[in-house]
């Protein structure tokens, strides 16, 4: 799940990161883009950023949360940049990123730089607790630029392998090259 939602949001960039430099598709393919996301990340994320050529651009949290702020993604995001993890649920200690706040910075970003960085929720083992939290901020689709949230069904239950689902805003955040029709 994971995994797909980083090709989705690499090939989002693709086509936009071209537009904006008058770019062909074969020279946009050699420019290596990052993504902004915690050190908390899940391995996962590792072989998205060494199965598709995507640099990490590690946010270290500090130990009392265990958590990204707001200021740390501001400054790490460039034109480079295809979008922004925040993770629900980390494996350390179960911390929810505070994703209606980098909302916030994300959406300052886009409209300072031009930049259409969008935000990918790996809602991990929280995807199956955030929705019932009453008393949580909106960390979900009813958030501008959260363009897909992923779960992890191998968090909970007995699966022995890696389980996970992703859903998007909207069909267009699927990528062509990405997403696959069978009649």
């Amino acid at each position: 799940a994971c995994l797909l939602a980083g090709l989705a949001l690499k090939f989002r960039w693709r086509e936009w990161y071209a537009k904006q430099h008058n770019l062909s598709e074969d020279e946009v393919r050699a420019i290596r883009p990052n993504m902004v996301i915690s050190s908390c990340y899940q391995a996962a994320w590792e072989k998205l950023f060494k199965y598709m050529d995507i640099e990490p651009k590690l946010i270290h949290p500090s130990s009392r949360t265990f958590t990204v702020t707001p200021d740390q993604v501001r400054d790490a995001i460039d034109d480079r940049t295809i979008g922004v993890v925040c993770i629900m649920g980390n494996h350390y200690g179960g911390q929810y990123d505070p994703v209606w706040d980098v909302d916030k910075v994300v959406a300052e970003v886009n409209k300072e730089k031009g930049y259409q960085v969008g935000i990918h929720v790996d809602a991990a083992s929280g995807g199956f607790i955030a929705p019932f939290q009453d008393s949580l901020p909106a960390w979900d689709f009813r958030l501008d630029n959260v363009l897909s949230i992923s779960t992890s069904g191998h968090k909970y239950g007995e699966s022995c392998c890696g389980t996970g689902w992703v859903v998007w805003r909207q069909r267009e955040g699927l990528s062509e090259h990405v997403a696959i029709s069978v009649t």
